[in-house]
Formats: structure tokens, C-alpha cells, sequence
């Protein structure tokens, strides 16, 4: 309640009085974003934006999409969710003031299989003989490399062609990283 006194210029006075009620404003999530597509057993970054006008925020995070925020409350806006299962994966995510306004919403993390993951592989391979990049024997030895041993054969033939000048650093490095993924996620999932 809020109380006013007026005086006027011959010397009356009124007063009066009035209830202010003040309501709280939920926090505004202004975007959420992850860094997939990742491979089965891999961890997604989640990043939430949000702001409020008056309040501090806490973040949670629902990393299995079941409504109970395991990672949270917490003051970082982000956090990483392992996830063991390919498909498009909802991860929901919460931001709360500390009047009690919440906010909700989500984002979906596209997961695949090592299989397809090495099927994505190929393709870039396949990229890098048509752009003239690697000769046909040369994406085919990868290829096969990559179906028998990606993780000594493929990996190791990817360096030498990176070594000999045939791939430049910026076109080899993302086959070998994508490769090391591959079999990280690959022991993880037989872990």
C-alpha cells in the first residue's frame, strides 16, 4: 500500500492511499542451441540464452527429455548431455528466476550411428576425389581402410596422405577427428 499527501498553494491537503500489487516476470529464453550432429555415447553441448529484467537466473537441463533436470539448478548457461541413443533426441531445458518464475523449452539433438557416421565418411571421401582432391585409387584405398581397420589402417593412411602434400591439413584433420570419434564412441558404447 502506498500512501500520497497533496498540499495546493493555499495550504489544503488530501490524502489518500492506494494498493500496488507487483507482479513477478518469468525469465525470456531467447534461443537454445547444441552443438550435434554428434555419434551415440558422445556428450552435446546445450547453451541456453535467456535473460530477465530484474532477477538472477538458473539454468537446468533434462538431458534423457523424461522432466527431471539432472544437471541444475545452476548459474551456467550451459551444459553437456551424454547421449546413448541415435535419432533426434529432445533435451528440455528450464530457466528459473528467484521469485519463482520458470520458464521452459527445448532443443533437438541430432544423433546418429557409427555406422553412419562412417557412411558420412565415405561420402566426404567421395567429395574429395570429385573435387580432385584424392585420384579415384587413392579415395579407394581410404575407403577400404576405413571398412577394415578405421582405426589403425584408415587413420594412419589419412596421415601419410596428409604428410605427403596429397591432402591438405584442413581437408585431411577433419577425417582423422571424425574417425577418432568414431571409434571413441564405438569403445564407450562397448564399455
Amino acid at each position: 500500500m502506498i500512501g500520497l499527501r497533496v498540499t495546493d498553494d493555499d495550504g489544503l491537503t488530501a490524502t489518500g492511499t492506494a494498493t500496488i500489487s507487483v507482479t513477478n516476470v518469468a525469465p525470456t529464453i531467447i534461443a537454445v542451441t547444441n552443438n550435434g550432429p554428434i555419434i551415440t555415447n558422445e556428450s552435446t553441448l546445450i547453451t541456453i540464452s535467456a535473460s530477465d529484467p530484474i532477477d538472477p537466473i538458473s539454468y537446468g537441463f533434462d538431458c534423457d527429455g523424461n522432466n527431471s533436470y539432472e544437471v541444475g539448478p545452476q548459474a551456467s548457461n550451459s551444459a553437456y548431455c551424454l547421449i546413448t541413443t541415435a535419432g533426434s533426441i529432445l533435451v528440455n531445458v528450464q530457466v528459473s528466476d528467484d521469485d519463482g518464475g520458470v520458464t521452459l523449452d527445448s532443443t533437438t539433438v541430432t544423433v546418429i550411428t557409427p555406422q553412419e557416421a562412417i557412411a558420412k565418411l565415405q561420402t566426404d571421401i567421395q567429395a574429395l576425389i570429385n573435387g580432385g582432391q584424392l585420384n579415384k585409387g587413392q579415395g579407394n584405398a581410404l575407403i577400404r581402410n576405413l571398412n577394415n581397420g578405421i582405426k589403425n589402417g584408415f587413420i594412419n593412411a589419412v596421415k601419410g596422405f596428409i604428410n605427403g602434400g596429397i591432402l591438405t591439413t584442413a581437408e585431411g584433420h577433419p577425417l582423422v577427428n571424425t574417425a577418432n570419434r568414431i571409434i571413441a564412441a564405438i569403445e564407450k558404447g562397448n564399455g
